[in-house]
């Protein structure tokens, strides 16, 4: 049975929340191909094609908590206390193995750019700042229902898979980026 969440669990004033596959996966992910590429224009086309591909494999995010409720694609669901925890520790996982990767290596712009491209399509959609106008306009509401036409948000009664295939990403990711860059 999917846990069911009421909205006095919803913080009042916080952000409206996404489902995003984890922004170290995307960003590592992104990076990879970045490098791949060896050239930071297609490095950063190539981290956006790599964010939709990804969202396309069941996967853990901050939606496994919705699925199958009234709030897994309610654009206006704000972000729980759960969800900015989530946030924070993906942001600090993910900016920890970016920084060692630089601190090892050196600045790369295809390494940089290729991450930007991975987590750039959530920035766009997700961040609050702007989220509101982009969802506005034509391109921005088509966009987003392009996102989630191919996102596979794992429920969170399936949360080992889903969690395992951010990992095995970011660990192929991570070992394919200390070998090349």
């Amino acid at each position: 049975m999917v846990e069911r969440f009421s909205d006095k669990e919803e913080v009042a004033g916080s952000i409206p929340a996404l489902p995003t596959m984890l922004f170290t996966t995307h960003a590592l992910t992104g990076a990879a191909v970045g490098v791949a590429s060896g050239n930071p224009a297609i490095g950063l086309l190539a981290g956006i094609v790599s964010h939709h591909l990804l969202d396309a494999i069941p996967h853990f995010d901050s939606g496994s908590f919705y699925v199958g409720t009234r709030l897994k694609d309610d654009p206006n669901r704000r972000w729980s206390k759960r969800d900015w925890l989530l946030a924070i520790i993906d942001l600090a996982i993910g900016s920890t193995i970016g920084l060692a990767m630089w601190s090892k290596h050196g600045y790369s712009s295809s390494f940089f750019f290729g991450g930007l491209g991975g987590i750039l399509p959530d920035i766009i959609l997700v961040v609050p700042f702007w989220k509101g106008q982009v969802l506005a306009t034509k391109i921005g509401g088509a966009y987003a229902k392009f996102h989630r036409q191919y996102h596979k948000t794992s429920p969170i009664k399936k949360w080992p898979i889903g969690i395992a295939t951010n990992l095995v990403l970011i660990l192929l990711s991570v070992i394919y980026l200390w070998r090349s860059v």
